[in-house]
């Protein structure tokens, strides 16, 4: 009997559930409700917490739809993030992002691969992290959102990881949809790439094109009045 041993995990969910959050001088503090975080879309969220506004109104907004970033003491009935530290673990989060995108990658020959598929990666989970099988699926419980953003970016191809070319784009960090993607998705981002094409263009043809129309004009000078 051959039986197939690929797994496939179906959602992803982390035991912080949010509840109540303010913020308060530095800090974000809150409560934490009973249930769990479900992510559906590991690409995605990653995708969003890579692009979330690092402000304290941010952390706050993200504090309060997806829970405390990390494992947190819990002090008479309320969490306190550090608006420093939330702000540092999602700097390391692009900072990962960049240089795991293809274009900050060694070659594959100096790794010695020929596809770059075959580089493994690993999610240090923890204690409190928990693989379930279900009929037909499964579900992995961490402890909290960071480790569960960590699993979502391990979890997308490194080859599909990229950075919008667009200089004032919102929201740079994206999965591309196929490998020649370079620009996000956003309508701007796609209004800035044609223009920058016909500079580009224009910067190449000008000469051509403004001799060609020099040359059209002493065409229709020596053209006489009766023949026009």
């Amino acid at each position: 009997m051959n039986l197939d041993t690929r797994l496939t995990i179906s959602r992803f969910l982390t035991l912080a559930k949010p509840g109540q959050a303010r913020l308060v001088a530095e800090e974000v503090r809150g409560k934490i409700a009973k249930g769990y975080v479900i992510v559906d879309n590991p690409s995605l969220m990653a995708e969003r917490f890579a692009n979330w506004p690092n402000t304290p109104s941010g952390v706050l907004k993200f504090t309060q739809k997806f829970g405390p970033l990390l494992s947190t003491s819990i002090v008479k009935g309320e969490f306190v993030i550090e608006l420093k530290k939330w702000y540092g673990w999602h700097r390391l989060f692009r900072d990962t992002w960049n240089m795991t995108t293809p274009a900050k990658l060694p070659t594959l020959e100096s790794m010695g691969i020929s596809d770059i598929g075959e580089l493994g990666r690993s999610v240090r989970l923890g204690e409190q992290s928990f693989l379930t099988f279900n009929s037909g699926s499964a579900e992995l419980l961490v402890k909290d959102m960071w480790t569960l953003l960590d699993v979502c970016l391990a979890t997308i191809p490194m080859e599909r990881l990229r950075i919008c070319k667009a200089p004032e784009c919102q929201n740079p960090y994206f999965v591309a949809h196929h490998m020649k993607q370079t620009l996000c998705n956003a309508v701007v981002c796609k209004r800035w790439n044609i223009n920058r094409l016909k500079l580009e263009y224009w910067d190449r043809e000008k000469d051509t094109i403004l001799s060609e129309r020099q040359r059209k004009r002493k065409e229709e000078k020596n053209v006489p009045k009766k023949a026009r």
